[in-house]
């Protein structure tokens, strides 16, 4: 039979487990509130990972200049 833990042992392991679950629940909650924060301020492009819009949909507001344009062709950027 293994012999019980003493006090210290017993409040040691308590504060491992209350560290770990401390570091799990405090980022959940930081998430939570930015993405709820996000949505309540009408940005709905963080909702969705991997969820882009396409350039020139009403309501896209990245205000990159390579999102506004049409892909094309590479351009020569030295002059002949």
């Amino acid at each position: 039979m293994k012999p019980r833990l003493a006090h210290a042992q017993k409040a040691s392991n308590a504060g491992a487990i209350e560290l770990i679950v401390g570091l799990i629940v405090v980022p959940q909650l930081w998430l939570l509130s930015a993405t709820m924060n996000a949505w309540l301020g009408g940005d709905a492009s963080v909702l969705l990972a991997g969820h882009h819009r396409q350039p020139g949909v009403p309501g896209d507001q990245s205000g990159s200049v390579a999102a506004t344009r049409a892909p094309g062709p590479a351009r020569r950027l030295t002059s002949r």
